[in-house]
């Protein structure tokens, strides 16, 4: 199993259930991916950058509680880079869900994932995500 199988094995499934947990309204899953080392960053599409753990997860917790009914979330591999502790992931995030109770609506944003290894697992560093056109 090469390094790029490993990081796609260990990050997609906890990747996945936490973005439908996220747009279900629960930010738990999704803070549980970020290191608790700095720096972490977030750059998320149509909020200020976000700089710092407690940030992040603040952006996170503000966000998910506007968001209900997630499912369907996948995410589309277009890139995976693994050097020594750091593996970066690049692609597009399908997922479904509902905005402060309206109707459900699809999804999909380009997103650069940066992690890195810590203590043997795989953690969140940064996030850039922007709106599929």
């Amino acid at each position: 199993m090469t390094d790029r199988d490993v990081v796609l094995a260990e990050i997609l499934d906890r990747h996945l259930v936490a973005m439908d947990a996220f747009h279900s309204g629960d930010p738990d899953p999704s803070r549980a991916l970020w290191s608790d080392d700095e720096p972490v960053t977030l750059f998320a599409p149509g909020r200020p950058m976000a700089i710092g753990r407690g940030e992040v997860v603040r952006t996170f917790e503000r966000a998910a509680a506007r968001l209900s009914d997630g499912r369907d979330g996948r995410f589309e591999v277009h890139h995976v880079e693994v050097a020594g502790d750091l593996g970066v992931l690049a692609g597009v995030e399908h997922s479904v869900f509902s905005v402060e109770g309206g109707p459900p609506q699809a999804q999909s944003l380009r997103v650069t994932l940066v992690y890195r290894r810590e203590d043997g697992a795989w953690r969140l560093a940064h996030r850039h995500a922007g709106v599929e056109p």
